[in-house]
Order: C-alpha cells, then structure tokens, then sequence
C-alpha cells in the first residue's frame, strides 16, 4: 500500500526533471527489481521442490562460488532444465490448463470468492480514485477543474497532501501487525484451538466501518472548503479502514481456500486491478458533477452496503465453505 502513496509523492519532483525522468525512474526500478527476484527468490512449492530435488541428485551441479556465478545464464538454464526432464508435455499441458482457468472458475462459481473479492476489489480502486482525485482538490493548475473547489497548492508541495494517507495506512499496518494474529489465536483458543478463516474477519468489519466515515469527512469538509486538516483528517481514517479490510480480506481468502489459495489470490488480484484501472477514470468526473460532498457519499454508501458481509460469514461462514467447496 506504500507504493501508490510513496509514488505519488516522489513523482511531483521527479516531474520537474522532464516527464521523461517519470517513464526513467520506474524503468530502472523495475530492471533492478528483476535483478533482484532473479537472484534472490526461491521456489515454495513443494511438489515442484521435490522435482527439483530429484534432478539435481541425477544432474548434480558444484555449489556457486561467487554472487555472479550465481546469476550467470548458463546456471540459471541448468537449474531450470529441471522442467523439460521430470514433466512431460502432456502433464505440463495439464497442469498449465487447470491453473490458468482455476482463478476464473473459482471467482465466478463461488459466491463467498465473489462477494470478497469484489470488496476487495472496491477497496483497492478507493486507492487509485483518490491517487487521481487528491490534485484535484489540492492542486493547481494545471491538475484542477474548473468549478470544482481546490486548495491550489504549488506543485513542490501538492505531494505533502499524501501525508493523510500515509499515516493512515502507517497505523493500519501497525494495528494489523498487532492484533490480527492476537484476535486469531484468542478465537481460535475458545473454540477449542481450532481456527477458521472467519476469525481473520474482525478486522475487516472494523475497517469496513472506518472507511465510509473517512470518505464522509473528506468530502463535506472539502465542500464546505474548511481549512485543509479537515480533507487530510478523513484521507487518515479512510486509509486506516481501508487497510485493514485489505489486508484481513486477503488472509480471509488464503485461509478459506486453501490449498487453492493462490488461485483465491489471482482472482481477487485480477479484479482488483480491472476496478483499479476502470473507477479512476470517471472519479473527476464524479465529484465535478456531484461535488466532493455527494461524490463522497456516494463511496460511502457503497463501501457501507458490504458492513454485514463479515457478520454474516463470521456466523455462517463453515457452511457457506462446505456447501460451495472448491474442488479445483
């Protein structure tokens, strides 16, 4: 979540470089990152792991004696030659079949998938309409429009109108760290150490709380064109609830669909990214329309119309699970 918000931030200054620098700055982090997940990240699951193993017991290959070494084409062919030597072409199409639709049949025949993912999905697009909404309200030109109201802060300083999210999501990730696997362990305690996915509900519903209030003081503080605090106060509470719905909805859908978790993931993971790419578009012209007031509102009201969501999983969230199974 620090991403979005870091990188709007650092992109107002990197803006006075040339817009060019923009499409630089992201090419270099992205080429390093690639360096780095090449070099440093390993395979986690364990058939695979067991494949792997096998080869290299038939294939053995003298340990790298250097960071390069490590890195080096020829090594990196040789650990992967695994794949073409203990899969065959019929199993690889198989498995290749079953996982590339797996996320899709999950998503859209199971109504548990559905419900929280869409959420989930809302959620994230929150993010980005803020991201696109924030120089609106606090920016000059040329990041206004017209007839809409706007603190009208330079551009060397619009970026610190981000702080509000920042800290939001600072204490939301503080408070999750915390408490998420404390309510867990206590639930899971009187239930007769038994856990269910439910438990990691608690602070979804609180954060599905949070967020509609956050929304509401950020737009009719910002209607009512009070001092800035007021916008930046609500931008907090939203990224606070926000947060921790995110982030207890994603532990919620690793545990309920389990071992298809991954899965689970990939299709909240494509819906989030469709509602985060398609609901930014119109936000300007939402709150152009409707005001920060009513375009606020209306977030809230759809964020509030999923508050019982987690209630009622929490109460029936076994039998929902066991009546709509996910066989892969």
């Amino acid at each position: 979540m620090a991403g979005p918000v870091l990188g709007s931030m650092l992109g107002y200054w990197i803006l006075f470089g040339g817009w060019r620098w923009l499409f630089w700055t992201i090419t270099i982090l992205s080429a390093l990152n690639l360096c780095l997940f090449t070099a440093l990240t390993e395979e986690t699951y364990a058939p695979a792991i067991e494949k792997v193993l096998k080869y290299r017991a038939q294939h053995p290959i003298p340990e790298p004696r250097s960071f390069t070494e490590k890195i080096s084409p020829r090594r990196i062919s040789h650990e992967l030659g695994w794949m073409t030597a203990m899969v065959s072409a019929d199993e690889a199409k198989s498995v290749f079949s079953k996982a590339f639709s797996r996320p899709g049949r999950l998503l859209f025949t199971n109504p548990v998938a559905f419900v929280f993912s869409a959420y989930y999905a809302y959620v994230y697009a929150i993010i980005y309409i803020f991201l696109v909404s924030v120089p609106l309200l606090f920016g000059s030109p040329p990041f206004l429009k017209p007839g809409l109201f706007s603190y009208q802060w330079t551009q060397a300083t619009l970026s610190l109108a981000y702080v509000g999210l920042a800290v939001g999501f600072a204490i939301s990730a503080t408070t999750a760290a915390f408490a998420q696997d404390k309510i867990y362990k206590y639930l899971s305690k009187r239930n007769g150490d038994s856990g269910r996915p439910e438990y990691r509900l608690v602070l979804t519903q609180t954060g599905m709380c949070v967020m509609p209030i956050g929304l509401l003081i950020f737009g009719w503080t910002a209607h009512a064109e009070t001092h800035w605090i007021g916008p930046e106060i609500g931008m907090v509470l939203l990224a606070l609830g926000l947060m921790l719905a995110f982030n207890s909805i994603q532990n919620f859908i690793v545990d309920a669909f389990f071992p298809y978790s991954a899965a689970a993931v990939a299709a909240a993971t494509a819906l989030r990214s469709v509602l985060a790419c398609i609901l930014p578009e119109f936000s300007p012209d939402l709150f152009h329309n409707l005001g920060w007031g009513w375009g606020g509102t209306l977030l809230a009201l759809v964020a509030f119309a999923a508050v019982p969501a987690p209630a009622i999983m929490f109460v029936y969230g076994q039998r929902f699970r066991e009546r709509f199974k996910f066989e892969g």
